[in-house]
């Protein structure tokens, strides 16, 4: 007796149904795709699920940050000016200029502007150049006195 032969017998007739089922919601997903409007729905349906469970508060604000290219930059450049020791690390209080972390962060920023010309805004180009002139002067000027009293 093979294999198959096996798998026909009267035990197997929870295998059958469990393959029948797969068989019908196979032709269930070929069938939507063949509906384009029906794909659609369904996205839009699943992305409006994950949006009420995720990221909202009690009072239903969503308390998550768009996702964009600016506040990636933004949180990019927080990050080093942490590192360069310009602002405290927000969980021990202190601050500590740590170059090569810092300078990490800053080739980061720079791969993305290489990375994303042609793509980016006005407003996103110059918030990039404006970043990077900034945390290149201050990663630069080891002595933090010499730095102007409102650069960051």
């Amino acid at each position: 007796m093979t294999p198959s032969q096996s798998e026909a017998g009267d035990s197997s007739d929870d295998k059958t149904t469990s393959s029948q089922h797969i068989d019908e919601d196979w032709k269930t997903r070929v069938q939507n795709e063949k509906q384009p409007d029906s794909i659609e729905t369904e996205v839009t349906d699943h992305s409006a699920d994950e949006s009420s469970s995720e990221g909202h508060s009690e009072t239903g604000h969503n308390n998550t940050p768009p996702a964009t290219l600016e506040f990636l930059f933004h949180t990019l450049y927080t990050q080093a000016l942490m590192a360069l020791g310009r602002i405290a690390n927000p969980i021990t209080g202190k601050t500590h200029r740590r170059e090569e972390t810092a300078r990490h962060f800053i080739d980061t920023l720079s791969m993305l502007e290489h990375k994303t010309i042609g793509n980016r805004t006005t407003d996103e180009t110059k918030l990039l150049d404006d970043i990077l002139h900034q945390l290149r002067m201050i990663y630069a000027i080891k002595d933090h006195s010499k730095l102007p009293g409102d650069f960051p």
